[in-house]
């Protein structure tokens, strides 16, 4: 249900970035407090994604074609009127008060603080924040206990990122180089460059969707594993981070050929996309 109370001294925009995700906008709009700007861009879904949204107060912003994540959100802040602007995916659902927490706590952090996000919660009960970047950690670290306060860390996940719009826009928004993924690893390293850390609000709390991947198909899955890879390895080059491209490439080859052998569906698909993105070779 939408909160209809609204905070003082705050604006913010909410921005929703879709492709094709008809089946979940609606709820995703519907979570958001009655209040805030809402903005959705559609990045050139099969459907009118306008067509799904005639009852709720909302801008929605068609590009001609599919424009990639970064550049759909960069146009969704310059087209916004708030003074922060809240990313979140359509498969995110806020919970009572969490836009509330998240500006709270930019208002009290100021400028020692950049951007701004919410403890995630999946199907599955909660989704442990990254300790730090791809480019930090790999992914594979985690924080075990967020706590209660606000604190600075290495990382957060642009399925719901808050951050001033103002201070975005002199950024340069998400790097537009990146189509798909990692956008949030490098704002997050340009945040931290500029002394203005990302800070996680664990009072804040996102209800996020993890998709199943047995249920997606292997075309899908390739895809976004060629366009995570690609993003990759162009952002150990834009922060200048050394890699063995050789090793990378035999150790998806290896995973390939296993998945091959034991008939998993699923990582075959994964390591295809990947091997593709680091041969250098274009989607098919």
């Amino acid at each position: 249900m939408s909160i209809t109370t609204s905070p003082e001294h705050h604006s913010v925009c909410v921005a929703i970035i879709t492709h094709n995700s008809e089946l979940l906008i609606r709820e995703a709009l519907q979570s958001v407090p009655d209040w805030a700007e809402k903005i959705v861009v559609d990045n050139a879904s099969d459907r009118r994604i306008a067509d799904y949204l005639t009852d709720i107060d909302v801008r929605v912003i068609e590009n001609p074609s599919n424009a990639g994540f970064g550049a759909a959100c960069n146009i969704a802040a310059k087209a916004a009127r708030s003074d922060y602007i809240f990313f979140m995916n359509p498969d995110a659902r806020l919970t009572d008060g969490a836009l509330e927490e998240l500006l709270r706590a930019a208002e009290e952090m100021g400028a020692s603080g950049g951007a701004y996000g919410p403890c995630l919660t999946g199907p599955e009960g909660p989704i442990p924040p990254r300790a730090g970047t791809m480019l930090d950690t790999g992914g594979s670290t985690y924080i075990a206990d967020p706590g209660e306060a606000p604190r600075a860390i290495y990382f957060l996940s642009g399925a719901a990122l808050l951050i001033e719009r103002e201070l975005f826009l002199e950024l340069g928004g998400f790097d537009e180089k990146i189509f798909l993924y990692l956008e949030d690893d490098d704002l997050c390293l340009r945040l931290r460059r500029i002394g203005r850390p990302p800070v996680l609000v664990p009072k804040a709390q996102v209800f996020h969707f993890e998709k199943d991947q047995s249920q997606t198909s292997s075309r899908v899955i390739r895809l976004k594993n060629y366009h995570a890879t690609r993003s990759y390895l162009y952002l150990l080059e834009k922060h200048s981070r050394a890699t063995n491209l050789a090793r990378l490439r035999l150790k998806a080859l290896r995973r390939l050929i296993w998945a091959a052998i034991t008939l998993d569906r699923v990582r075959f698909a994964k390591n295809a996309g990947r091997l593709m993105a680091l041969q250098g070779l274009p989607l098919v």
